[in-house]
């Protein structure tokens, strides 16, 4: 089975989301994509201001997507 990533950020304080993200690797299993899904939400937090994290309550969700894709 491979695996998509999509990333979700949304502003919990204003009831708002961005786009989701499409990671760009397909993953080969659900370990793969999960630990890089936890790595990328951190990656996320801390390249914004902590202050703007706090104020706009800004929370971070992903998923691994099950794909028919046959790219490795």
């Amino acid at each position: 089975m491979n695996f998509i990533l999509v990333l979700y950020i949304c502003s919990i304080a204003n009831n708002t989301c961005a786009p989701p993200l499409q990671h760009e690797t397909v993953f080969e299993d659900w370990y793969s994509c999960m630990v890089t899904g936890h790595a990328d939400a951190l990656d996320v937090y801390t390249n914004i201001d902590a202050t703007r994290v706090s104020e706009e309550q800004i929370a971070i969700g992903f998923e691994c997507m099950e794909t028919k894709s046959n790219a490795t």
